[in-house]
């Protein structure tokens, strides 16, 4: 099954954010005394995402520097990578502003990152999309300029190294800066003739990143779609000093704690809970529970439950809530064909992996034979039905 990548990257999200919590400008999001991000007030003045601090004080006089917390954005990250899921099974951020999306076996992943788009765009923001066979290319062809304005940048099947030959160097993306500068110094004008070097030729010249390079340089990038949203597990952590040493204190703050990975969870459940106590001797104290489903109505006393199972011996330094193993609720009788199509395909998968560890594949499927990758039979299942479904 061919691979097919999705990217949408927000221009102007920080700073959306800022002015709705009520920061008036010109300002500029700094990292590192680099500019990530800033308002309209200063991008007229020429202050532009990755400008140095010193530079941009000079264009702007009055520029207001807003240090960069990824804390801070989590919330409204979270927010428009959710409206991804309505069209992709799992996304892969790489900052709360930008994220792949796996498309692969989509029925129409153009019209899907379309879609995206217009749901996500709004004031002060300005969205790309573009759509590849590959993590890499996608990036590329949302960053280089369209003359076309299209809405969705696409590379088809075939064109990857024509697409990628005129640029320069620094388009590619998974090199680090070093790599990058080394092949400008070796006066590599453009990615064409990086391609055409041989592949001794680039190991004498960069040593063991070459082969990484002449993939990149042809357009070829292995690396898949990594299912980092949802979040596989929830995790939160407390540490105290001085230490807890009641029971009732150890109970309040894990109720605390357990109540925030409860927001989190939202409308999903958890197959795995775990509670853990840090020590002042340096002992960790854990209690699980794994024989149930738990959903977040029901994850805040099970937390405390399990607390109150264990008995530190010393003053607690730090209380950890971990939920793990998150899925979709399971459908209650006669609910099934009542969801919406992503959770029916979740809830069906689920319902026959479990009989196949039960019974045995071959109890479950008796006439396949032919062994098939997890991958792709996944994915064939589920693009299946959601074609079938909107038919």
């Amino acid at each position: 099954m061919r691979r097919c990548v999705g990217y949408i990257h927000i221009e102007g999200f920080y700073a959306a954010h800022e002015h709705a919590s009520g920061r008036e400008g010109p300002f500029a999001i700094v990292e590192e005394d680099t500019i990530r991000d800033a308002d309209s007030l200063a991008r007229k003045a020429g202050v532009l995402p990755g400008v140095n601090l010193r530079m941009a004080r000079r264009l702007c006089a009055d520029l207001a520097a807003v240090p960069y917390q990824p804390r801070r954005y989590a919330a409204p990250a979270r927010q428009w990578l959710r409206l991804g899921l309505r069209h992709a099974p799992w996304m892969e951020p790489l900052a709360p502003h930008e994220a792949f999306l796996d498309l692969t076996g989509h029925p129409d992943p153009e019209d899907a990152m379309r879609a995206l788009r217009g749901e996500i765009d709004g004031d002060g923001i300005s969205v790309r999309a573009a759509l590849a066979g590959n993590k890499f290319l996608a990036r590329a062809a949302a960053m280089v300029p369209d003359p076309l304005d299209a809405h969705v940048a696409v590379i088809p099947r075939g064109a990857e190294a024509a697409f990628l030959a005129p640029h320069p160097v620094s388009i590619l993306w998974p090199l680090d800066r070093k790599t990058v500068a080394r092949l400008q110094r070796l006066e590599y004008g453009n990615v064409a003739e990086v391609a055409a070097a041989s592949t001794a030729d680039l190991k004498s010249q960069l040593g063991k990143v070459a082969p990484l390079v002449h993939s990149l340089a042809r357009g070829v990038y292995p690396d898949p779609v990594r299912p980092l949203f949802p979040e596989p597990t929830i995790r939160f952590h407390r540490r105290f000093e001085p230490g807890l040493e009641t029971m009732r204190d150890i109970g309040h703050f894990t109720e605390a704690l357990a109540k925030r990975a409860a927001r989190r969870l939202g409308a999903r459940c958890c197959r795995v809970l775990s509670v853990t106590l840090e020590t002042d001797g340096g002992l960790r104290l854990e209690a699980r529970e794994t024989r149930r489903l738990l959903d977040g109505g029901a994850l805040t006393g099970t937390a405390v439950r399990l607390s109150q199972r264990l008995s530190p011996c010393a003053p607690v330094t730090g209380v950890a809530v971990i939920a793990a193993a998150l899925t979709d609720p399971p459908p209650v009788e006669g609910d099934l064909f009542s969801l919406d199509k992503m959770r029916r395909r979740r809830a069906l998968a689920e319902t026959v992996t479990c009989l196949e560890e039960r019974y045995g594949k071959r109890a479950v499927f008796p006439l396949s034979s032919v062994p098939v990758p997890w991958r792709e039979r996944q994915w064939a299942a589920f693009w299946n039905r959601h074609k079938g479904g909107r038919g």
